[in-house]
């Protein structure tokens, strides 16, 4: 591998900022970096790209001190000097910083304190003067936050703000950020990603870990791709394809992510509600309101619009999770109001949620019993559970839906975010589901594997299924769904034919609440 000039952001030759030498790291028999290089000089922006469990996180793990150094191989350094990196403080020490994909902030304290979190007190005994020091921080990178809001009351977004605000804080000279933008709003990434443009100028280095490439493509000086634990190919900012990088990333080339639409869909409607308001479940407040929507078997309906629209509630309450306020919802011509999800899927109705970790899987249960946790009662006989139907009925699902698990009797929490996503799947559409929901299917999965997740749902779809799919993502809603309505403020704004837009179109509509064609 050949090495790369040792010219800083500002054209001077010196050292690199970060080198990382011929990492590797295994697990037990399994190897998850198989000599791992990569150079970074100062400022610049580096895409870390590859599916699930490539051995992304393995790495920056080892760079922020939460893999010590000992238990691997090869060499760490950080302006030329060899460091030994043995916690998260000592990375911190020597500059590094880290912002990881899940929201990690204390509910009970403010912005502010959250922000200066380990670092109040001294000079910021007055609660005042750190939240004026706060806020003046937060306004200077223009985040949109206050000092003095409590956390409770924010969003997922805002969290994920505050995160990075209180990694910036520290004024890391390695910045690294895992999935930084899976629960930010459009405008919201367009401003973290002017923040790392800034930083750059400033001389920070950034790894930016994202499954996102227009993201990537938008702020990278370089990208690197790795797969099964090795560096498969380093682009210069000149080489940037998304082509090649899609291939490098799933080691095959893929034309087409999505499923071509061959099926028409049926007349009949399997699911409408009609003047339907739902309830927020701990306020009573309205959330979404007057929603009259239909949707045929066989057919795919995208959901869009910013977040707090009411596209989730909307799902929670089709699932029983949530109360409607007003309205009614019929299922195959009959009156449908759910009470629990078990009522749900008994009907026929199933929700693969947006949280998969916290509200989909069984995270301390093997992928056998996930796979079939809604067929339980169906596998039972005799007042047991038949361990055996249970395995097979799991090694078929994992046979349909791909998915890469050294065996049933696996944890769940050892598989890759894109495999966990398919035994959701597979758990959702495996007991004669008329109506299948998905709240952002493919949040955090590669490409590769959100390839997979797209073709089986359009073939659950052809078998007759009537799915919802919620997506912040314009190009899904363009090339998944068969229609796609908009939301905004709670009511529906816009709806189209899904051939009729393109995603520019869409991401336009998600911000204006209209619809317009491709060209206006």
């Amino acid at each position: 591998m050949s090495t790369r000039s040792e010219t800083s952001a500002d054209g001077d030759v010196g050292m690199l900022a970060l080198e990382m030498r011929d990492i590797v790291k295994a697990f037990g028999p399994v190897r998850a970096l198989a000599g791992v290089s990569l150079q970074l000089q100062r400022g610049e922006v580096l895409g870390l790209v590859g599916q699930n469990g490539a051995g992304k996180s393995t790495l920056m793990k080892v760079l922020n001190g939460q893999i010590p150094a000992g238990s691997y191989s090869g060499e760490v350094l950080i302006n030329g000097r060899a460091v030994q990196l043995h916690s998260p403080r000592s990375a911190a020490e020597a500059g590094v910083g880290m912002v990881p994909q899940e929201t990690s902030v204390v509910g009970t304290l403010s912005v502010g304190e959250n922000v200066l979190l380990g670092r109040y007190g001294g000079s910021f005994t007055s609660v005042g003067k750190m939240r004026r020091i706060a806020q003046s921080f937060l306004d200077e990178y223009a985040m949109p936050l206050i000092a003095s809001d409590d956390v409770s009351s924010l969003a997922t977004s805002d969290k994920q703000l505050i995160m990075i605000a209180r990694a910036l804080y520290a004024q890391p000279s390695i910045l690294i950020l895992d999935e930084p933008t899976t629960a930010l709003t459009g405008e919201e990434v367009d401003r973290l990603l002017e923040v790392i443009r800034s930083l750059s100028k400033r001389g920070v280095t950034t790894v930016l870990v994202s499954h996102k490439l227009d993201e990537v493509f938008a702020v990278a000086t370089q990208i690197l791709i790795v797969r099964d634990g090795q560096v498969v190919d380093r682009l210069e900012r000149s080489d940037f394809n998304s082509r090649r990088v899609v291939t490098g990333i799933a080691g095959r080339a893929i034309e087409n992510v999505f499923a071509l639409k061959t099926a028409i869909p049926r007349e009949s409607v399997t699911l409408e509600l009609n003047d339907v308001s739902v309830a927020d479940s701990q306020y009573g407040r309205g959330i979404a309101r007057n929603i009259n929507l239909m949707i045929r078997a066989g057919e795919i309906v995208g959901v869009g619009g910013p977040l707090g629209s009411g596209r989730t509630e909307i799902l929670e309450a089709c699932a029983g999770l949530r109360p409607l306020r007003s309205g009614t919802m019929k299922l195959n011509g009959r009156p449908f109001s759910p009470s629990s999800t078990e009522q749900a899927v008994a009907l026929g109705v199933s929700l693969v949620p947006e949280d998969r970790k916290d509200e989909g899987l069984f995270y301390n249960g093997s992928v056998a019993f996930n796979a079939t946790a809604s067929l339980l009662a169906r596998l039972a006989r005799l007042f047991f559970v038949s361990t055996r139907l249970i395995r097979h009925k799991a090694e078929t699902e994992v046979a349909r839906y791909s998915i890469k698990t050294p065996s049933v009797t696996a944890k769940i929490g050892d598989l890759s975010g894109g495999n966990q996503q398919k035994v959701l799947l597979a758990r959702a559409a495996s007991v004669g589901t008329a109506v299948l929901l998905l709240d952002e299917p493919t949040k955090g999965v590669d490409v590769g594997a959100k390839a997979d997740i797209y073709r089986l749902v359009r073939t659950a779809a052809e078998q007759g299924t009537a799915v919802v799919v919620v997506s912040s993502e314009a190009p899904e809603l363009v090339g998944l769904c068969d229609r796609i309505v908009i939301l905004k403020e709670g009511r529906i704004s816009s709806e189209t034919e899904a051939l009729l837009v393109d995603e520019h179109v869409l991401t336009e509509a998600a911000m204006t609440g209209r619809i317009g064609t491709p060209g206006d």
